[in-house]
């Protein structure tokens, strides 16, 4: 076959491979894992044999990205922790290789298309997955056999990418907003109160959408299909988030009561607290990801033990000051950036409010999770920013009359 051949074939391939790696990773699957790596490895061939190619990289985002996981390595090796079973090193190299993906899309004329309807086919599969939940498995979380926080967060990127206009859709896949309220059951029966707060943002959109339109009969037709879907959601998702935060004020009446942290938001609070004090003594470089927790639970008092069942501080802004310092927050932020200064430039009014929704996911999320301390949702958000950049960075070079090769 030759290399023609090879590059046509490719053309065909990899828009499904893109679909299915969206598709896979948003259900947990290690197939999409190994999609999401090709592409990178794709990337980072092309990089080296073929310089030219580095025009498809987004500037700013790229070199933010790049200059973030090289202060990251540099900081875990300068302070002399070890390479075997340090996870901060290797979520760094993940991040890395997402440096490398809008080079490896280059054969995939419409990323974006890819990328939303992967998501379009993974939330009704998580929405069966959500009745079989309910029917078989009453009380239990949905997890996928994971973290049900880190299912909820995939979930909730799932129904902001698929809100996004693809320019092709299939017939069966069509645009629409309604995609986002199929990921309700499924991060609701997640259990996880960080996801839900997504919602918020989505529904103000449509509303603002809805009582814009200049079709009354059709607005209101809309609007009472959204309130009998609210209140149908609220019958079935009230038990479960009358639980939740029954127990977190209990836990917090009993830690106010007592001192002692025994649940999920009185320890949160516990290390939160603690952590503000080291950032203090320690805020340009943090004190490394290996020794975070130890030097938290020293700040504890009583509560150390607790404090050293946890792996992260569910947090991601002081996880990153710990980590990596103010300085790696900066840089962390400053990529958000530089993503979100792309798409108002270049983006479309539907890319540039599902864009915001998407980094008002991951802050809301992370504010009490480690959104960026599992492979899966590092996946997840460099993947979605990656792609959508790709296509950006297209559209921009077109403007200025520059030619990208086959894939523009």
């Amino acid at each position: 076959m030759t290399f023609k051949r090879i590059l046509l074939a490719r053309r065909r391939l990899d828009p499904l491979v893109l679909m299915t790696a969206v598709a896979t990773v948003i259900l947990l699957f290690a197939v999409g894992k190994a999609g999401f790596i090709a592409f990178a490895a794709c990337g980072f061939y092309l990089v080296l044999v073929r310089h030219r190619v580095c025009r498809h990289l987004p500037p700013l985002y790229s070199a933010l990205l790049l200059t973030y996981v090289i202060w990251a390595i540099a900081l875990s090796l300068g302070r002399g922790e070890p390479v075997q079973g340090n996870r901060q090193l290797g979520y760094a190299l993940v991040e890395l290789s997402a440096f490398f993906i809008p080079v490896g899309l280059c054969l995939v004329r419409r990323p974006v298309d890819a990328m939303v309807i992967g998501a379009r086919m993974a939330l009704p599969t998580l929405l069966v997955a959500s009745v079989l939940q309910v029917l078989l498995l009453k009380g239990e979380r949905l997890d996928l056999g994971e973290n049900a926080a880190i299912l909820a967060f995939l979930v909730a990127g799932a129904a902001v990418m698929a809100r996004i206009d693809a320019a092709r859709p299939p017939r069966f896949l069509p645009n629409g907003r309604w995609w986002a309220y199929l990921a309700i059951a499924p991060i609701l029966l997640t259990q996880t109160r960080g996801a839900w707060i997504v919602f918020l943002p989505i529904v103000a959109i449509d509303l603002w959408a809805i009582f814009r339109g200049d079709q009354p009969s059709r607005r209101m037709a809309v609007l009472t299909a959204g309130l009998a879907g609210l209140v149908a959601a609220s019958f079935v998702a009230y038990p479960l988030v009358a639980d939740r935060v029954s127990r977190a004020v209990e836990e917090m009446e009993r830690f106010n009561a007592t001192g002692s942290a025994s649940g999920s938001v009185d320890v949160r609070l516990t290390f939160w607290n603690a952590s503000l004090q080291i950032v203090a003594e320690h805020p340009l470089t943090g004190v490394g990801a290996m020794s975070r927790m130890e030097r938290v639970a020293e700040f504890s008092g009583p509560n150390a033990e607790r404090v050293m069942q946890f792996q992260h501080l569910h947090n991601l802004f002081l996880d990153e000051m710990l980590s990596n310092g103010l300085v790696g927050l900066a840089l962390l932020l400053a990529i958000f950036a530089a993503f979100a200064v792309s798409c108002v430039r270049f983006g479309s009014r539907n890319l540039v409010a599902n864009a915001a929704v998407f980094v008002f996911l991951v802050f809301s999320f992370g504010a009490f999770h480690g959104v960026l301390l599992n492979e899966w949702m590092i996946i997840l958000v460099f993947g979605f920013m990656g792609i959508v950049l790709t296509s950006l960075r297209r559209t921009e070079l077109a403007l200025t009359g520059r030619r990208l090769g086959p894939s523009s």
